[in-house]
């Protein structure tokens, strides 16, 4: 059956020009030659017809006029019936003659002489045919037959009736003319629906796919020549449109890629240039600007929470002194080993350690109480002290601090604890007792 169908394929005219020049002709052999074979086939029975009738008719009236009245009225039986069998009925029939007398010799419809004879016309020199008068009114049943004689004398009439045996067309032929000519429509238009409707269409929805993207689309077969250069626009836009996919989505990855990879670089730099922003380049430590922002919500917690907070305020002694004698270098150098101990006394992720300015730091130290955080701040001040004595100088620096606590001093605010911490620190600084509390401030001098 496939074979069958890809010969067929092969044999369907690949211009649409042509396919449609053969469903033209199609349409005409399933129409205009059934319908001219039919008409043909109905003008000649009814020419045979009326030949017969008008044959019979002349035999009947020779009959009548050559063996006179008694004798053709006697045999006029067998003309009629040779009339009868050519598809007619005469139903009156005479002779008539120009002084107004004649024969008449069937008389079977009520029809009377004057009713027929006053139609009949005398000076007609060729057969003549028409419907009768009956009353002034024009009879679809009976037909007036008038047929001249070599006598011009002597007219010929006769009226058929139409009515009582109507003549049959040849029904059989009609009906095998009828379903070819339907059978003929149904190949053209299957014709059109596969050669030329179908292949145009599916060549129509290929390009509206082709446009909306989708590349993967078969273009079918059997499709017009007069369409070729469309249906190789569309083959080659599938093919670009691959490409450009294929090179889209790469570009796209790369694109993707590259911006990642830019995402990432920019989010360390932000988080390093944050982290620069946020800490000392000298000492590591954190600057004034990150204590001020983590210190309030440190101190709101450690309140709400029930726990202690204790704040260390650390000043270097005699640094200026210090930093005159040996220089700025000898200077960052004791600043920076006061952040490296103060990076090593502290909780990585609880305690927050700022380098508060110039040569002070403070230390935060949640859950921690005043005696821990003094203890701490001796380490720090012994620890600084070792490292200080190396120096062959009369200037010898040192460390001072102040401490507060949360709820032993009361605090109200953070700001509070700060002040209460650099009060103790500037006490130490004048009393030269390294440590100090709060409350070794005296009243009158805080």
């Amino acid at each position: 059956m496939t074979r069958w169908i890809g010969k067929l394929r092969g044999a369907v005219p690949g211009s649409v020009t042509t396919r449609g020049l053969l469903l033209v002709l199609l349409v005409i052999l399933s129409v205009a030659v059934p319908g001219a074979v039919a008409h043909w086939l109905l003008t000649r029975h009814e020419e045979q017809r009326h030949d017969g009738e008008v044959e019979a008719f002349l035999g009947l009236a020779l009959a009548a006029h050559l063996k006179g009245g008694a004798d053709a009225a006697a045999g006029s039986d067998e003309w009629l019936h040779r009339v009868q069998q050519q598809g007619g009925h005469v139903c009156w029939a005479a002779v008539l003659r120009r002084d107004g007398g004649g024969l008449e010799f069937r008389q079977r419809a009520n029809l009377t002489w004057e009713q027929v004879s006053t139609q009949v016309d005398l000076d007609t020199r060729m057969p003549t045919s028409k419907p009768l008068l009956l009353g002034n009114v024009v009879s679809r049943r009976f037909e007036l037959l008038t047929i001249p004689t070599s006598d011009d004398d002597v007219t010929l009439a006769a009226v058929l009736d139409r009515g009582e045996h109507p003549h049959e067309p040849p029904s059989l032929a009609l009906l095998v003319l009828l379903g070819v000519s339907l059978v003929g429509l149904v190949i053209a238009w299957v014709w059109f629906e596969y050669g030329i409707q179908r292949p145009i269409l599916r060549l129509g929805r290929t390009v509206a796919s082709v446009r909306e993207g989708l590349t993967e689309v078969a273009l079918g077969d059997m499709p017009p020549a007069e369409l070729a250069p469309l249906v190789a626009a569309v083959e080659q836009t599938q093919e670009e449109m691959k490409r450009w996919r294929l090179e889209a989505t790469q570009l796209r990855h790369s694109v993707e890629a590259e911006v990642d990879a830019r995402t990432r670089r920019a989010a360390r730099a932000q988080r390093r240039a944050e982290r620069e922003a946020e800490t000392d380049p000298l000492t590591r430590l954190g600057n004034r600007r990150v204590f001020e922002r983590d210190m309030p919500a440190l101190f709101r917690r450690q309140r709400l929470g029930g726990g202690e907070l204790s704040l260390i305020m650390l000043d270097v002694d005699r640094f200026k002194a210090f930093n005159d004698s040996l220089g700025h270098q000898a200077g960052d150098e004791l600043l920076a080993f006061v952040g490296e101990l103060i990076c090593a006394m502290v909780r990585k992720g609880t305690d927050l350690a700022v380098r508060y300015g110039g040569d002070e730091f403070v230390i935060a130290l949640p859950d921690t109480n005043t005696d821990d955080a003094c203890g701490v701040a001796r380490r720090l001040i012994l620890l600084f002290g070792q490292r200080v004595r190396v120096h062959a100088d009369d200037v010898v620096p040192g460390l001072s601090a102040g401490v507060a606590s949360l709820r032993l001093h009361a605090a109200d605010t953070w700001e509070d604890l700060l002040r209460m911490a650099d009060e103790a620190m500037y006490w130490a600084k004048r009393q030269h007792s390294r440590v100090a509390t709060i409350q070794d401030v005296p009243t009158s001098t805080s």
